[in-house]
């Protein structure tokens, strides 16, 4: 070995020495905020005990194992503006449209607590001069409600593979009773609850933990599907994954619940 090749390895070997010292180095900076993090993880857990859980078991891999099906405008048809349209016309049909399903007050029909009559009567405050159409309206709502073709399929189909499969839906008496034919899924299904017998409606987080605890389900390990959005982040926020149903088809929506299956979270 010649000067110049003795000189070369002995820059090489100095170089090594020094990588391995500055490797060395940061290992033990990167131990000391290991160390640091797992102090403040301790002090974090004895000071916000619930808080802490709740981290924990945010971290956990769940997989879906559970669907929770909304009801109206997802298994069944409910379109209320048609509905009346057909009824009445156009025009007036967009007035009733007004005074009974996209006003507030609807929302007492399906938390069951006032009467059928007290709900109307705040229905006609709105539109006095459609006392007589709200009530008839209301009388034939039966007819506006009808199962949706596909909906007891996919039920049966997502059971043979192993889901669990419930309904979470706002929803009222008078339609159970005038529209029986549209809850033909539910021996289907493994359970679910109704607003109307609860007190509760969505998106209160209230009406999810009644589902679960009812059914001993894991929020981590359910997907809920609906059409309402708020009603979608109200799931997301209480632990359940979320899928807005905004007409993409029963094909699309077992693809979506199948891809969220195949990954834990």
């Amino acid at each position: 070995m010649d000067r110049e090749d003795y000189v070369f390895l002995q820059n090489i070997r100095r170089e090594a020495d020094e990588l391995g010292r500055a490797i060395a180095e940061n290992i033990e900076i990167i131990n000391n905020i290991k160390k640091s993090l797992e102090t403040l993880m301790e002090d974090v857990k004895a000071t916000f005990p619930e808080a802490y859980q709740a981290y924990q078991a945010k971290g956990k891999q769940q997989m879906v194992k559970n669907v929770i099906f909304d009801i109206g405008r997802v298994l069944i048809d409910f379109n209320f503006e048609g509905f009346v349209e057909e009824l009445f016309g156009a025009e007036k049909g967009a007035e009733l449209t007004q005074a009974m399903w996209k006003n507030p007050d609807w929302r007492e029909l399906d938390r069951g607590v006032l009467s059928d009559e007290e709900v109307l009567k705040l229905f006609i405050s709105k539109a006095p001069g459609l006392e007589h159409e709200i009530r008839y309206t209301f009388a034939k709502l039966g007819d506006c409600a009808q199962l949706r073709e596909g909906a007891i399929e996919l039920i049966d189909r997502l059971k043979a593979e192993g889901f669990g499969v419930y309904y979470l839906s706002n929803y009222f008496e008078y339609i159970m009773h005038t529209a029986p034919w549209a809850l033909e899924f539910v021996p289907h299904t493994d359970g679910g609850v109704f607003s109307c017998r609860e007190k509760v409606t969505k998106p209160d987080p209230e009406i999810y933990k009644i589902l679960c605890e009812r059914y001993g389900l894991v929020p981590g390990e359910c997907v809920f599907i609906d059409d309402t959005v708020a009603n979608v982040i109200a799931a997301e926020n209480f632990g359940m994954k979320g899928i807005s149903y905004i007409s993409q088809g029963y094909k699309r929506l077992y693809e979506q619940i199948n891809e969220l299956r195949k990954y834990k979270w």
